[in-house]
C-alpha cells in the first residue's frame, strides 16, 4: 500500500513542477508533509534532510553570494571583464568562462551562477548582444568545473556524505579532478566556439529599459 501512495505523491510532484502550477519552494516542502501526515516518514526523518552537510554547504554560499552582492563585488567583476574586454565580446565570454569556472571548483555552483547573472546581464547590454549567448554558456561553464572538486557541487558532496554513512569512506577534495579537469576543459572550448552559433538571439528587456 505504502508503495503506491508514495507512487501517487510523487506523480503528483512532477506534475505540478512541470506545469509551474505552484512554487518550486512550496512543491517541496508540500512533499515533505505529506510523507510525513501519511506517515510513510517519521517527522524527525521527513526533516533530516535540513541537517545535511550538503544543506547547510549550499545555503552558506548563498549566503556568501549575497554578501558579494551587497559589497558592490559582483559590479567591481563586471567592470573590470568589460574593460579588459577592450570592446570584444568574445574576450568578454572568454573571460567570463574562465572567471566562473575557477569559482565554481572551490564554491557551490549554484551561487556562483546566482553572483554571475547581473554580471553576465550587464556585459550583454554593453555589447548588445542577447544575454542567451552569455548566460546558457556561463551555467554549462558553472556545472563542468563544478564536478572537479568535491564543493563544487551539491550533488558531489550528497555522494560523499552518503559513501561515509555506508563505510565506503568520503570523497577527497581533488579526488574527481582528474576525470572532471580534462571533460571541463573541453566542454570550455566547445562553448566559447559553438556559443555564438547554437544559442538563441534574445533582447534582455533590462537593456531596453536602460536603453529609455
Amino acid at each position: 500500500m505504502e508503495i503506491w501512495l508514495v507512487t501517487a505523491i510523487l506523480i503528483v510532484t512532477l506534475v505540478l513542477l512541470i506545469t509551474d502550477k505552484a512554487p518550486v519552494d512550496l512543491v517541496a516542502v508540500g512533499l515533505m508533509v505529506s510523507l510525513a501526515v501519511t506517515g510513510i516518514l517519521q517527522p524527525n526523518e521527513a526533516v533530516a534532510g535540513f541537517a545535511s552537510p550538503a544543506v547547510i554547504t549550499v545555503g552558506a554560499m548563498f549566503l556568501m553570494s549575497r554578501g558579494m552582492i551587497r559589497t558592490g563585488a559582483v559590479g567591481f567583476i563586471g567592470q573590470q571583464v568589460i574593460a579588459m574586454a577592450r570592446g570584444n565580446h568574445r574576450v568578454a565570454l572568454l573571460m567570463s568562462l574562465l572567471i566562473v569556472a575557477a569559482a565554481s571548483a572551490f564554491i557551490n555552483n549554484t551561487p556562483v551562477v546566482v553572483l554571475f547573472i547581473p554580471i553576465m546581464l550587464a556585459i550583454s547590454c554593453e555589447y548588445g548582444i542577447s544575454p542567451s549567448k552569455f548566460l546558457i554558456p556561463v551555467s554549462y561553464a558553472s556545472i563542468l568545473a563544478g564536478t572537479c572538486t568535491l564543493v563544487g557541487t551539491s550533488t558531489n558532496i550528497i555522494v560523499s556524505d552518503l559513501s561515509d554513512q555506508y563505510g565506503y569512506g568520503a570523497l577527497g577534495m581533488f579526488e574527481l579532478a582528474l576525470l572532471g579537469v580534462p571533460i571541463a576543459l573541453v566542454g570550455l572550448v566547445f562553448l566559447l566556439a559553438a556559443s555564438p552559433w547554437l544559442m538563441p538571439d534574445r533582447t534582455a528587456p533590462i537593456c531596453e529599459i536602460g536603453d529609455k
